[in-house]
């Protein structure tokens, strides 16, 4: 789902209001738990709060499924170092793009820690790169990203068409308060840039039919 940072910071301040009164086993784990499916950074905030004041203990949380896909461990050992997704270049009104998918991106705003996407592009065979760069987020975002790689290089790209290349991206997360730095495994696609070729679709598509070369098509054409 979409992350909604108005909607999910009305949601914490009331489950803060609710926890003001007095401690109940019950209501505090019920409470507990609902953070865990919230994105907001503060959800983690009043988890943490819950768990520090013993209101709610870390075992109990972490045995339902979602607050544990939510935690630490998770994330540090398991969800930090996947890779990318769906990785696809494109050129849109002339300029080269990447798109993919970040499966973790959204748990890593959750937790605090910024992305910095590192890129860069080779010839097929070659370990000398011909272009590189990175690209930065913060906050919580969706895990679908494009990235215009000439605004993201460094330096100016000049990338040919019609070799095969190799496109090659990681992922590095640092929380800017615990000095933290992880680091995904790195991604590669083949990929050939083709000449004249046109990577958007139209405005206004038409589904067009082409039948097979033979006799017996020949009255459907």
């Amino acid at each position: 789902r979409d992350y909604s940072p108005e909607i999910e910071s009305e949601l914490v301040e009331r489950l803060e209001k609710s926890l003001e009164a007095s401690p109940d086993s019950v209501r505090d784990v019920k409470l507990g738990v609902a953070t865990c499916y919230l994105y907001s950074p503060k959800a983690l905030k009043v988890r943490r709060n819950l768990i520090r004041k013993k209101r709610v203990s870390l075992q109990t949380l972490l045995a339902v499924r979602r607050c544990g896909l939510m935690s630490r461990r998770s994330f540090e050992s398991e969800f930090a170092l996947w890779s990318m997704r769906n990785i696809y270049f494109i050129k849109s009104k002339g300029r080269a793009q990447i798109q993919f998918l970040d499966p973790a991106l959204p748990l890593a705003g959750a937790r605090g820690f910024e992305t910095r996407y590192l890129w860069r592009i080779y010839y097929e065979g070659s370990n000398v790169h011909m272009a590189e760069g990175s690209y930065h987020v913060k906050g919580v975002r969706p895990g679908s990203i494009k990235i215009d790689l000439e605004k993201s290089a460094v330096g100016t790209p000049n990338l040919p068409t019609g070799k095969p290349l190799i496109f090659e991206l990681g992922a590095q997360r640092v929380h800017p308060q615990e000095f933290k730095r992880l680091n995904s495994t790195v991604a590669k696609i083949r990929f050939v840039i083709h000449h004249g070729f046109n990577y958007e679709t139209p405005r206004t598509p038409t589904i067009q039919v082409i039948y097979p070369d033979r006799q017996v098509f020949k009255s459907l054409k």
